[in-house]
């Protein structure tokens, strides 16, 4: 009788490896509001593709430009709609999500530099799936 045989919980978490290993996050449309002096804030807006069968969770996001990082969404509350930090972001499975304000975006606080228009920072998103990607984010201008 073969090792794996024996032991049916490691064929099965390994066949679950295999089949996660070939799944793919694609970053696309990823840009970042121009701010001007004085800002210390900024928001990220870009679409991951999911070409996995499973869905696939955005848990974190950093970049070197800013202090501190945040994936937050916009919810109503009684009315008003309220930016709140969430833990997450879910990308479902063989499709896209798009981020774009007002909806859910990846804030940028306590920024190092200024940020200004034609220039690009490096983002790195980090996924449940335990992959991690660095994108390049275009800084552009958009009326605040």
């Amino acid at each position: 009788m073969s090792f794996l045989c024996k032991y049916p919980l490691l064929l099965a978490f390994l066949t679950f490896l295999s089949l996660h290993s070939h799944a793919e996050i694609l970053v696309t449309e990823a840009y970042i509001q121009a701010v001007p002096a004085g800002y210390e804030d900024a928001s990220v807006y870009l679409t991951l593709r999911n070409s996995d069968r499973y869905p696939v969770y955005l848990n974190k996001a950093s970049a070197s430009v800013s202090e501190k990082t945040k994936l937050q969404q916009y919810k109503d509350n009684d009315g008003a709609m309220m930016l709140q930090t969430i833990n997450d972001i879910k990308i479902p499975a063989n499709t896209s999500l798009k981020m774009q304000p007002g909806n859910i975006q990846i804030t940028l606080e306590n920024l190092h530099t200024r940020l200004e228009s034609g220039n690009t920072i490096e983002l790195q998103l980090t996924f449940s799936n335990g992959k991690s990607i660095i994108t390049n984010v275009s800084v552009v201008n958009v009326d605040l």
